[in-house]
């Protein structure tokens, strides 16, 4: 039985509308270039692999664990072929292009092998002013879009939503774009994935599951064990196995984690 979370090496990627608040902000190691614009937390696609950096699995992808750890990692989700989700972190430091992500079906058309993407996105920062854009006007229709792009007025075809530091906005395929004082807030239900937010202090129990869970922490800290390297605090994601609990953990005041499971 596992007494302590898995954590793995970020993989970087630098995109033109990066910055560098995923160093300053996060702590993530960057290099010295001012376009890093995502922080790939948890991945299993391809040649992008997340790398375990402590524990009795050290070194090992997750893939691999997939693959060889299959029962004591996910527990009744145990069958999988790949890690279903992808954790990131952004820096949006400039304006993203416009995207429509495909729905599984569509996406196994194009590539056979390759899944769809639901996504959901938790805002940590904003500035004044802030802004995401997230599906058509109603009237909107595949001409009127056609004739948008020719015309670069793209925009004027979308939704504008303001954002604030904890908005949540959920993004299906398809779309352009007892705890101490602990509270569990459900911020996303969707088929392929669930979100909640935890917020509060104090010494809890984690207790056992059946299934693996992920938590993202975006404030405060956790702490599971005696020594410094048993604590992870503000950019850390930290998979907890199904073999995992129950585990005595002490949360720093005003500690919030995102806690994303699957079905």
């Amino acid at each position: 039985m596992f007494t302590a979370p898995l954590q793995f090496s970020p993989l970087l990627k630098r995109i033109r509308w990066g910055g560098r608040r995923l160093g300053t902000r996060l702590g993530k190691p960057l290099g010295p270039e001012n376009d890093y614009a995502e922080s790939w937390e948890l991945v299993d696609h391809g040649q992008d692999q997340s790398r375990v950096i402590s524990g009795p699995w050290t070194g090992r992808t997750l893939q691999e664990l997939v693959q060889r750890e299959a029962k004591t990692l996910l527990g009744t989700q145990a069958g999988l072929e790949q890690f279903p989700l992808l954790v990131k972190f952004l820096d949006a430091h400039d304006r993203l292009s416009v995207q429509v992500h495909p729905n599984d079906r569509q996406a196994a058309a194009a590539i056979p092998g390759e899944r769809g993407k639901t996504e959901a996105w938790v805002i940590l920062e904003a500035e004044p002013e802030a802004y995401v854009f997230a599906g058509l006007k109603p009237g909107v229709d595949r001409a009127a879009l056609a004739r948008a792009v020719e015309t670069g007025t793209v925009e004027q075809c979308l939704h504008r939503l303001e954002v604030r530091p904890g908005d949540c906005i959920f993004i299906p395929a398809g779309t352009v774009p007892g705890w101490g004082s602990i509270a569990r807030e459900r911020l996303v239900a969707a088929d392929y994935f669930t979100l909640d937010r935890l917020q509060g202090t104090g010494t809890a129990t984690l207790p056992p599951a059946s299934h693996s869970r992920i938590w993202i922490i975006v404030a405060g800290a956790v702490r599971w064990g005696a020594t410094d390297g048993d604590t992870a605090g503000l950019g850390s994601t930290l998979l907890w196995a199904a073999a995992t609990g129950p585990v005595e953990l002490q949360w720093s005041p005003g500690t919030v984690v995102i806690e994303a499971t699957w079905p």
